[in-house]
């Protein structure tokens, strides 16, 4: 017998006994025997009259009551406890998602920083090199025009000198014949300095172009190693960059999905006692407009409607798909209970003389409160408000007052077993967050707090609580503290590249002091080419005050003039043809000094695509 109680009580209450020995345990059995069997009651009029509150059913229906408080509180904490995981989740994504940026933010900031040095060192080249091209340009335009002026004012010269010689060879009165070919030996004559003149001229430009270009030449060979070792230093710089963004984009997400899945999966449980909640309440619902049909038909006396409403709502609670919700089938016995309590009222009511309806319609209507007192209160569980939760389930049991105080007793004993159990899960709580197993202590704590949500020590509840949201803190900084490290580390190996990456940039602006060094002297040698180029000018312009001297003795050769004239003008032609060639030379030089520009142009483009990405 006593063996049955504690099977059923267990079964009825949804948990077991804990912490008593076997005596206390017999002792408590008998007293529930006790007022159980004081409890129950035949359905007789005197009853009915004198003291309806009797009912045999008070007890089991109390202790239903108590099992549906206890199953409400947990559904209420269990949700709470999956809201908390949910958060704790979405807050470990944010770091995650935080750190990440921020990592990503710096190495965009460094490579901006290099790609700035960079473009600056290769623009200081690029204006170097466009100052050298002008410059050489220029010398290329002084020298034609020169070329042209010192002809032309030499043609001029002659025309002169020719003139004169003429006037005075004929003042002297010799012949026509004599006269012309002394004129023709003069102009041979002047014609051959003035060749060698414009030659001498012509020689000196041109070796001085030569050595300009070969100049330019040397100094777009330097350039073009700098950028060849400027872009495989992009290359290598890209490849780390874009490997270890890879790495850590892949670790990033790899956690993310972690998280996202421990949080997808604490979403669906969460959807699915949602769902379970709406489709209870869906069933509530006609259970409860059938009870309403109930007692409409008593208060009318009219029974065979009252017997069919009772029919139906069996019917509703005997479908295996709506047993099969957890919150209806922890109420089937106490469902069974009510309906059975109101059949046997109604079968009693038909077998008296008496009808009297009033009494009938009282105690259904007992049975019928009491349940929609347990119906709130596990609304109000549901909602969150333990207390109006706890209000209505008090209103249930009160409803019923013979068995009151057993319940009272009851919830006193189990209410310190849950003390005990809530200090025998912080115990364990501490001592898994001494091990440092964060996952486990806060297991025990939340344990812990659910256990002690029916004590009356709320110390306890509050000390769960607290080390509930210490461990949460605790874990919180465990994971900023680990991505803090990986930060650290990866910044170290960052600052590495950045010094190895600085040498470089070092020994590129050796080689580029180098290259300013050799523009410098090829600066000074452009100088100093000029400088032989106005000497060369006025050696020439003594030359020309020798071939004016010699002019008055060579006008008697100016019919041979003409012919010199002719050969002079196939010299200029000629001149003019190296003169093109070597503007060609020149295009050709420009347009080696445009693809290195376009080749530069590239590369930055491809470092500010890196850093856009």
């Amino acid at each position: 017998m006593k063996e049955t109680a504690n099977n059923v009580l267990e079964d009825d209450l949804g948990f077991q006994i804990e912490g008593f020995s076997e005596e206390e345990k017999d002792e408590i059995f008998q007293q529930i025997e006790k007022i159980s069997s004081q409890s129950k009651i035949s359905i007789t009029p005197e009853l009915f009259e004198v003291k309806p509150a009797k009912k045999g059913g008070t007890l089991p229906l109390a202790v239903n009551l108590m099992g549906i408080l206890v199953i409400a509180a947990a559904l209420f904490f269990t949700n709470r406890y999956f809201q908390a995981k949910e958060e704790t989740m979405v807050l470990s994504e944010k770091t995650y998602q935080s750190t990440e940026d921020s990592i990503v933010k710096e190495l965009k900031k460094q490579a901006e920083k290099k790609l700035q040095q960079k473009e600056q060192e290769i623009s200081k080249i690029q204006s170097e090199l466009e100052k050298l091209d002008k410059e050489s340009s220029n010398l290329k335009a002084t020298m034609e025009t020169q070329v042209k002026a010192k002809e032309a004012e030499l043609r001029k010269q002659m025309e002169e000198e020719l003139a004169k010689e003429r006037a005075r060879l004929q003042g002297q009165g010799i012949s026509s014949a004599e006269l012309e070919k002394q004129l023709k030996e003069f102009q041979t004559k002047k014609e051959d300095a003035i060749n060698s003149a414009l030659n001498a001229f012509k020689a000196e430009s041109e070796a001085a172009l030569k050595e300009k270009e070969k100049e330019l030449a040397q100094a777009k060979a330097v350039a073009r190693q700098v950028l060849d070792k400027a872009n495989k230093d992009k290359a290598a710089l890209e490849a780390e960059a874009k490997k270890r963004e890879e790495e850590l984009t892949k670790q990033f997400e790899a956690e993310k999905e972690a998280l996202t899945r421990q949080s997808s999966e604490a979403t669906s449980k969460l959807e699915q006692l949602r769902e379970l909640q709406r489709n209870e309440q869906l069933i509530q619902d006609q259970i409860t407009g059938a009870y309403t049909t109930i007692m409409s038909a008593i208060e009318d006396g009219d029974y065979p409607k009252a017997s069919l409403a009772i029919e139906d709502v069996r019917k509703i609670l005997a479908d295996p798909k709506i047993q099969s919700l957890p919150t209806i089938f922890k109420r089937l016995k106490i469902e069974n209970f009510i309906l059975d309590s109101l059949e046997k009222e109604i079968s009693q009511t038909k077998t008296e003389d008496t009808t009297d309806f009033k009494t009938l319609a009282a105690t259904a209507q007992l049975l019928i409160n009491a349940r929609a007192n347990v119906r709130k209160g596990e609304e109000a569980a549901a909602a969150g408000k333990s207390y109006d939760a706890k209000r209505y389930f008090n209103a249930a049991i009160a409803s019923l007052p013979k068995i009151e105080g057993a319940v009272n007793q009851l919830r006193e004993i189990e209410a310190k077993n849950m003390e005990e159990r809530a200090r025998d899960y912080i115990v364990l709580g501490d001592a898994a967050l001494r091990k440092g197993d964060l996952s486990d202590a806060l297991e025990q704590y939340r344990s812990a707090a659910v256990n002690s949500v029916d004590t009356t020590n709320k110390e306890i509840l509050s000390s769960a609580i607290h080390k509930i949201e210490g461990v949460n803190d605790l874990k919180v900084k465990k994971l900023s503290s680990s991505e803090t490290e990986k930060y650290i580390k990866l910044k170290k190996d960052t600052d590495r590249k950045i010094a190895e990456l600085t040498d470089e940039l070092d020994n590129k602006n050796s080689e580029i002091d180098k290259l300013n060094n050799l523009i410098k002297d090829e600066q000074a040698k452009k100088e100093e080419l000029e400088k032989k180029f106005a000497e060369a000018q006025a050696n020439n312009e003594q030359k020309q005050t020798d071939l004016l001297a010699e002019n008055e003795k060579l006008n008697k050769t100016i019919a041979d003039k003409d012919k010199t004239i002719a050969q002079l003008s196939d010299e200029i032609t000629k001149s003019t043809q190296r003169i093109k060639n070597l503007m060609r030379r020149v295009n050709n030089a420009e347009k080696q000094v445009s693809t290195l520009q376009n080749e530069l142009d590239d590369a930055v483009n491809q470092i500010v695509d890196l850093i856009n990405q």
